[in-house]
């Protein structure tokens, strides 16, 4: 499918559906997608199927990279879902530290 529009749309759809066995070739289209906006936000719909407990430093950058891509507010929430990642690459205190850098930022915006 050459539309990329078809392609979000269709994946979307399929997020909840689409077995574990077909993830890896997924990820890949969801990759390739060119409008970064709608690539980060079907990346955000798959989270909750990564393994996020084990996920590699590299895949962990480029996911989060990606992610950077959507709103503020959206990306708040896919950080609550990268929770497990968080810990496992940093261990608590990373999570402590994202917790006291978005306080920062929220204090300059008072």
């Amino acid at each position: 499918m050459e539309d990329e529009s078809d392609q979000v749309k269709i994946l979307t759809e399929l997020a909840q559906q689409l077995p574990e066995s077909f993830l890896p070739q997924t990820y890949t289209i969801i990759y390739s997608i060119t409008h970064k906006p709608s690539c980060a936000e079907l990346l955000s719909i798959y989270l909750p199927r990564l393994p996020l407990a084990i996920l590699s430093l590299s895949n962990w950058q480029s996911h989060l990279h990606l992610l950077a891509h959507r709103t503020r507010a959206d990306l708040m929430q896919d950080l609550a879902t990268l929770y497990p990642a968080i810990v496992h690459l940093g261990g608590k205190e990373a999570v402590r530290g994202m917790v006291d850098a978005m306080r920062d930022v929220c204090n300059q915006w008072k």
